[in-house]
């Protein structure tokens, strides 16, 4: 079965006539979000959306540098600062890529 390729530009294809996101606007959506799932009491925002994304992707092992630059951070210590990694997922890490552990 041959899979289907959508040209790039698909992915933001408009059903009606809207006006752009602004901050406030993606605030509103993730606050009616919130409401429509019941989760009220729990800090979901764009903010934090961001910074799981960034851990999720150390966590996996993508280059710290590659995550800077998807960001838009100048330095390494803005990356670090988003992203809360565990001693578990520092240690995995290690073990994975350090030269003088043994396989």
């Amino acid at each position: 079965m041959k899979a289907h390729v959508f040209p790039l530009n698909a992915l933001f294809f408009k059903l009606r006539k809207v006006k752009p996101l602004t901050i406030s606007g993606v605030s509103k959506l993730f606050e009616g979000l919130r409401r429509k799932t019941g989760i009220e009491d729990k800090p979901v925002s764009p903010h934090q959306c961001r910074r799981y994304m960034a851990t999720i992707q150390l966590a996996s092992s993508r280059s710290a540098l590659d995550v800077q630059r998807q960001m838009g951070h100048t330095s390494l210590t803005m990356t670090n600062y988003y992203a809360s990694l565990s001693v578990r997922d520092l240690k995995r890490s290690h073990d994975a890529h350090s030269p003088l552990w043994v396989r």
